[in-house]
């Protein structure tokens, strides 16, 4: 880490995202939470065109559009993503927190079979899968 002297232009330091962004999150899931989609869709669209390159705008758009039951508008956003940066693993992550977060075990699951269907030489998405599938055995067993 390196302090900048005073007087001396700011630097940039490598964050991911501005930190006031961040904030943005808190405002947009309080309103999600609260079932003001309207608004929840407004702000998580106001950031993506803040930060338009953003995987996690695009994605917590998705996740907003997703609990507004806008499923095609999400899934054309999720493979969006997939097409702009597949090759980067942060999508799959952010991904498989947005499907996490979006629904249960089941719904995880049959997100990446859908995004494996959709893309079978996609071999991060298939280990995906592979892992849901997995959680989803354990939890299919427990009321056995």
């Amino acid at each position: 880490l390196r302090v900048p002297w005073p007087h001396t232009p700011p630097i940039q330091y490598p964050w991911p995202m501005e930190a006031y962004l961040y904030q943005n999150d808190g405002e947009i899931l309080h309103h999600l939470h609260a079932g003001d989609m309207a608004c929840a869709n407004s702000l998580a669209e106001a950031a993506l065109a803040e930060r338009p390159g953003s995987i996690h705008a695009q994605a917590l758009l998705a996740r907003v559009l997703l609990e507004d039951n806008r499923e095609p508008e999400a899934w054309r956003l999720i493979q969006s993503l997939l097409a702009d940066h597949g090759g980067d693993y942060a999508v799959y992550h952010r991904l498989d927190m947005l499907f996490q977060e979006a629904g249960d075990i089941d719904g995880r699951h049959a997100a990446w079979r859908r995004i494996v269907e959709d893309n079978p030489e996609d071999a991060c998405a298939r280990a995906y899968l592979e892992r849901a599938e997995a959680r989803q055995a354990p939890a299919a067993g427990e009321g056995v």
